[in-house]
């Protein structure tokens, strides 16, 4: 109780009357009422202090939702340690006190503000597996660091949709190719690929060709060889 101030000035006023009345100027009567004075100035803050640390005590909590705040568990163990310091004074407890809802007040404050964006993500667009489990954990009361991670989650779950959006076959004029996430092809134009085995200028099979190419030879000789023979039997 050294830092209460009324209990100071009670024994302040006693010690000047017993030297008062060592040098005759205080009575016996004087020092008797300073004295209960006294007593009951020590008895009111020792309640005082007693209500103060009791107070302290119940205070040194933690809420579940905020148990991942460190300032927070930091400020509520001192409270609590002080709160059974049989040494620790009203304004020791007082300081930890207001430090503690202090760090509390941090806390809830960046809670909320987590708790806020991720409703933003669930109602934004359609639920989805990770949106779901995101708005499970608001309904549950999860800390702000669970919940940042499972805003992450829907993050990535995002990211996966638009990858595997890109990857998925595109078919043009009877080509399927596959789009690369990173590529954009201008004007939605898929390039043209020449099949194995065609022309590039007709597309007509290589092996119809030669067959045919090869029939218009023989046939070309075949007409050769009847003009000859023809000829011959008129010179004939």
């Amino acid at each position: 109780m050294s830092d209460n101030n009324a209990v100071q000035k009670a024994k302040d006023k006693l010690a000047q009357l017993i030297k008062d009345a060592a040098a005759g100027k205080a009575t016996t009567a004087d020092i008797e009422a300073a004295t209960k004075s006294l007593n009951e100035t020590v008895a009111k803050a020792q309640a005082a202090l007693a209500t103060a640390k009791k107070t302290a005590k119940s205070e040194a909590t933690v809420p579940a939702y905020l148990s991942d705040s460190k300032s927070l568990q930091a400020a509520a163990d001192k409270l609590a340690a002080l709160a059974g310091d049989p040494n620790a004074t009203a304004t020791d407890l007082q300081n930890a006190l207001t430090a503690y809802n202090k760090a509390k007040d941090a806390a809830q404050a960046a809670y909320d503000a987590q708790v806020k964006d991720a409703k933003t993500v669930v109602n934004t667009g359609k639920m989805t597996p990770a949106k779901q489990h995101l708005n499970e954990l608001l309904a549950n009361g999860a800390t702000a660091s669970e919940i940042a991670v499972a805003m992450i989650a829907v993050a990535n779950e995002k990211d996966t949709a638009i990858a595997t959006a890109a990857a998925a076959p595109v078919v043009s004029a009877g080509i399927i190719t596959t789009m690369h996430p990173t590529l954009v092809v201008r004007d939605n134009t898929v390039p043209t690929v020449t099949a194995e085995n065609k022309l590039p200028e007709t597309g007509v099979d290589q092996q119809v060709w030669l067959t045919v190419a090869g029939t218009m030879a023989l046939l070309g000789l075949f007409l050769v060889a009847a003009k000859r023979r023809k000829n011959d039997d008129k010179e004939a």
